[in-house]
């Protein structure tokens, strides 16, 4: 028996230091994307909460008996809803039709701007959108991996 019984076994399983998802960004880019990643979930939240409330706005103009303003709010609420999903999903489309939601934002100063403002650059970062996207999970667990192991 020459082998040292004090010394750590020896084992065929691969460190984790090892693992990257995303070798070709550095720990800066894969924040950048990860920050554009978490702003486009925001959004698609804000875009079914003003949907509910377009919902309810309807409803209190039917109790109204205005029928022009209440055809307006259905179709905006439900060009909302689509955005929302089209996003959630990450389509193209949906990509499109929020920035068009957002540049109308816009108009509504100051809280539309800023919000249009920082919508419109999260939604300007193509490789989140597609079917070749870089999926939110994975850059959370990547980005958790690199802080754990101290990776740059």
């Amino acid at each position: 028996m020459n082998s040292n019984p004090y010394a750590t076994p020896e084992s065929d399983v691969v460190t984790p230091s090892l693992r990257q998802d995303f070798p070709e960004l550095t720990t800066k880019e894969l924040r950048k994307f990860w920050n554009h990643s978490s702003s486009i979930r925001a959004l698609v939240f804000l875009f079914f909460l003003v949907g509910v409330a377009g919902i309810l706005v309807s409803l209190i103009m039917v109790a109204g008996q205005q029928f022009l303003g209440t055809y307006l709010s259905i179709a905006t609420t439900l060009v909302l809803f689509l955005a929302g999903i089209g996003l959630m999903k990450r389509t193209e489309w949906g990509r499109g039709l929020s920035m068009v939601l957002c540049v109308l934002a816009l108009i509504a100063f100051p809280l539309g701007t800023i919000i249009g403002i920082l919508s419109l650059m999260a939604l300007s970062c193509g490789k989140l959108f597609g079917p070749d996207r870089f999926v939110h999970r994975a850059l959370d667990a990547e980005l958790k991996h690199r802080k754990k192991n101290r990776v740059e």
